[in-house]
């Protein structure tokens, strides 16, 4: 049967890729002896973040004198302005605990990581897990996803994906402390919802996904007209497993059908399969009206280092609104420059 076509072409955020190497002390002696997290960058601290986050437009005084015309251009500038804000240390907090704890319980060097193959994961998916929370193959997830939820327009998708770019997407390892270890490691993922938001729609685009950032053609192997969500399931998770996805985020959860998902039980079931059957962390990323789909209980944790859901609001006046609108005051391509008052802050 022929496969069928594009299901979307929508962007694939693609990151770096790297030759393995473990260079980094593991402090935290959880994390030693795992080559998913030796190769990871170093645990950065803030003072790193506030070098790597923002992205400042190119300006000088002297723009001021150049013609309307030209000085719009640089206004456009700021579309793409990133100041370093608290909501940054927050996710990033949350990215770099999750990816690592996350790949604990899932060392290819281990004789698990190999029998989850054997298993087959329709098997692992069905089976769910035991009393002792380990899948068919023996393997107990340390995945923990969480939700981002915002006002659409307020920088959640650019702070989340600013926070993937810090890492590497693909790290190709080739041994590791002298023994082989022949693997593309997929660091993370970042996938947006399909436009008629069905979770088969989702699982394509995963394919293509993946396909185009590591030059596979799972989709055209594994995709046809006839496919369909059960079956395309499991494939999703041996590739997850396979590449040894660090992270799945999607954004624009709000598309989500509750009719085409079949229901927002089903869906909710099947990312919970992914974290506590497979392991891999899900990060879902959303506007408000993405809470219809969980029943309309989510709720909002901590935002200081407690894991939890996050909930993105509106600036409201005061430090945070301060040290952004003062900050970004400087960039100014007016004729005459203008000073930045009280007044001005609060309107």
């Amino acid at each position: 049967m022929k496969p069928i076509e594009q299901y979307t072409h929508t962007p694939v955020l693609k990151g770096k890729l790297i030759k393995a190497q473990y260079d980094n002390e593991q402090v935290i002696k959880g994390y030693a002896g795992n080559p998913l997290i030796e190769s990871l960058p170093k645990i950065m601290d803030e003072d790193e973040l506030m070098d790597d986050i923002p992205n400042y437009p190119d300006y000088h005084q002297s723009q001021r004198s150049l013609s309307r015309r030209l000085r719009l251009h640089c206004v456009q500038q700021l579309s793409d302005y990133v100041e370093v804000l608290p909501i940054h240390f927050y996710i990033e907090q949350r990215f770099s605990r999750m990816i690592r704890h996350g790949y604990v319980a899932r060392n290819p060097l281990q004789r698990e990581y190999a029998r989850q193959f054997h298993v087959g994961f329709e098997n692992i998916l069905e089976a769910g897990v035991n009393e002792e929370g380990e899948n068919a193959a023996g393997i107990r997830s340390t995945a923990a996803g969480f939700n981002i939820i915002g006002v659409s327009g307020q920088g959640k998708s650019t702070a989340v994906d600013l926070n993937l770019l810090l890492y590497p997407q693909v790290i190709q390892h080739i041994s590791f402390n002298k023994q082989p270890l022949i693997l593309d490691q997929l660091v993370w993922l970042k996938l947006n919802c399909p436009f008629d938001g069905s979770i088969k729609g989702l699982c394509i685009n995963f394919f293509q996904a993946v396909d185009a950032v590591l030059g596979t053609t799972y989709f055209k192997k594994f995709v046809t007209r006839g496919s369909t969500t059960d079956a395309l399931i499991p494939l999703m998770a041996h590739i997850a497993s396979l590449h040894c996805l660090g992270t799945l985020v999607i954004d624009e959860i709000q598309n989500l059908s509750q009719a085409k998902s079949g229901g927002s039980e089903k869906m909710l079931n099947f990312f919970t399969q992914l974290i506590n059957t497979i392991g891999v962390p899900v990060v879902l990323v959303g506007t408000f009206k993405a809470i219809r789909l969980f029943g309309g209980s989510f709720s909002q944790a901590r935002r200081g280092c407690g894991q939890g859901d996050m909930i993105i609001d509106r600036m409201t006046e005061g430090k945070d609104w301060g040290y952004f609108v003062s900050s970004m005051w400087k960039y100014q391509w007016t004729a005459s420059k203008s000073s930045l008052t009280e007044p001005l802050k609060k309107t």
